[in-house]
């Protein structure tokens, strides 16, 4: 089954191995994490609607796409995403604003944090998904990062307790 579409959403640098609930979402390297649109050529598209198009971030199980396949359905894709425990609000496992507007194709993860420990993820480890926020009449592929953990930040010495 080879499919393909034209363009694709990507993360463009690397998640950390390891984050803290609450602590604010960036890359490997301390840097926002940056996700872009790019044409089946690979090139980031800069210009047309596409190029402003809002796009939302999701936490996926860690098992997401484990055979590396170049394409996968938006059903797919889906399925995969963490959905919080019963009686508990859809917005728990990330926090923070988890849309974003791309500008020139790009933007970044601002002020995103995790909410949920990775514990009860099937593999105990999540990814991040970016998707476009609206259905469009054309396939656009979701981006798909690493596998990463999720920990408990009072397990972390770096924990800012806040008090009311």
């Amino acid at each position: 089954r080879k499919m393909c579409s034209k363009y694709k959403l990507r993360f463009v640098n690397k998640v950390c191995e390891a984050y803290h609930t609450r602590d604010r979402i960036k890359a490997d390297d301390g840097s926002l994490l940056k996700v872009a649109l790019f044409d089946e050529n690979n090139r980031k598209i800069t210009y047309g609607p596409l190029s402003s198009a809002s796009v939302q971030i999701v936490v996926l199980h860690g098992d997401f796409n484990d055979h590396g396949q170049d394409y996968w359905t938006s059903e797919e894709f889906s399925r995969y995403e963490v959905c919080p425990r019963p009686g508990e609000e859809a917005s728990s496992v990330l926090g923070g604003n988890c849309i974003l507007v791309l500008a020139d194709g790009e933007a970044c993860l601002g002020d995103a944090f995790f909410q949920m420990t990775s514990y009860c993820a099937r593999t105990g480890k999540f990814k991040m998904g970016v998707r476009l926020a609206s259905t469009q009449e054309e396939r656009i592929q979701e981006g798909v990062s690493e596998p990463f953990s999720v920990k408990d930040c009072h397990f972390a010495g770096t924990c800012k307790l806040e008090l009311f």
